[in-house]
């Protein structure tokens, strides 16, 4: 007896039609997946206001949040308006998989938490990795790697 399909949520900044590295490979994943019988659904942010709230790419559902437009630091309020929506599409899904998680990694944590689902987070770039992202920010906010947020942060997920 095989298991049943695993129910996936990809989460990532930007999704196709919006072309760079890490959309490729969010859409390349999705197929992937889809071929091995694995529903998938996308979690992305509505970069551009002609991009629809729902669309719909073969198989693949994509989901648009706010706020809408191009402006850099827009990427940002997707921190917050992500919370309702994976709350909203929770049958949808059983993981969720963040592609590249500088920006939407802390929002799929805490609410993979709240609603007792597996997180996976995938780097797209080396300072996600390194951590070198995420030094500015950390230091505007007085933090380090050594706080006890930061620790309290990496052991929770």
């Amino acid at each position: 007896m095989s298991a049943a399909p695993l129910k996936i949520c990809i989460f990532t900044e930007t999704y196709y039609p919006v072309m760079g590295g890490g959309e490729t490979q969010a859409r390349a994943l999705a197929g992937k997946l889809v071929e091995s019988g694995n529903p998938v659904i996308i979690l992305t942010r509505r970069s551009d206001p002609v991009f629809a709230k729902v669309e719909q790419y073969g198989d693949v559902t994509v989901h648009r949040l706010p706020p809408t437009g191009s402006s850099h630091g827009k990427k940002w309020g997707l921190l917050f308006s992500a919370i309702p929506a994976l709350f909203r599409l929770r049958r949808d899904y059983d993981v969720i998989l963040v592609s590249g998680f500088r920006v939407v990694g802390m929002t799929a944590v805490l609410v993979s938490k709240l609603l007792g689902k597996a997180c996976i987070l995938k780097a797209d770039s080396l300072g996600e990795m390194s951590g070198d992202f995420f030094r500015a920010g950390m230091a505007k906010m007085k933090l380090s790697t050594t706080s006890v947020f930061f620790r309290l942060f990496l052991g929770w997920r």
